[in-house]
């Protein structure tokens, strides 16, 4: 898709994807294509056109990582991204474990304060970027801590993850 502030042909995937056309959802097999559209608004009079819906149905039935939409937001940042932290907040919860790494990362970057809850709770999480990630940064508290020096001392435990909760510790 173009970069440029004009709508791609209406006969094209990326033209019927910038208009919410429903021969863009039908035809688009290219996750790229909607991500492209999640990062560039082409509604032409926002008051009027609400695509979120198209857009979100789009990013679902193509299984695209929601993780990638909430680092996007991270990297954006501003009022308006700091607007969509209830939302992000939510995307911690999804069924999809993959994606909570990402969305903790965005979490941590859009409202730190707020963040420190599933940060703590990410010391324990299945995933291991999840886990490395809180290791890092979880509030110190006792039972941190503790958990902490388990991860350090797992040997089933990946690299990384030990090596984060080995520099915590240290610090």
């Amino acid at each position: 898709m173009s970069s440029e502030w004009y709508y791609d042909s209406p006969s094209t995937v990326a033209g019927a994807l910038q208009r919410g056309l429903g021969r863009g959802a039908a035809l688009v097999r290219d996750p790229e294509d909607v991500m492209a559209c999640v990062r560039r608004d082409h509604r032409f009079w926002w008051i009027f056109d609400d695509r979120t819906l198209y857009l979100a149905r789009l990013v679902r039935d193509l299984g695209i990582d929601a993780g990638r939409i909430a680092a996007g937001l991270a990297r954006i940042g501003g009022d308006a991204a700091r607007a969509a932290v209830p939302k992000v907040r939510r995307a911690w919860f999804t069924p999809h474990s993959y994606e909570r790494a990402a969305t903790l990362k965005a979490f941590t970057a859009l409202d730190p304060d707020a963040a420190t809850r599933q940060l703590s709770e990410g010391l324990w999480d299945c995933e291991a970027d999840v886990r490395e990630f809180a290791a890092a940064r979880a509030p110190l508290s006792p039972a941190a801590e503790h958990r902490l020096a388990v991860l350090r001392d797992d040997p089933l435990e990946t690299p990384e993850v030990r090596a984060a909760a080995t520099t915590r510790l240290a610090a």
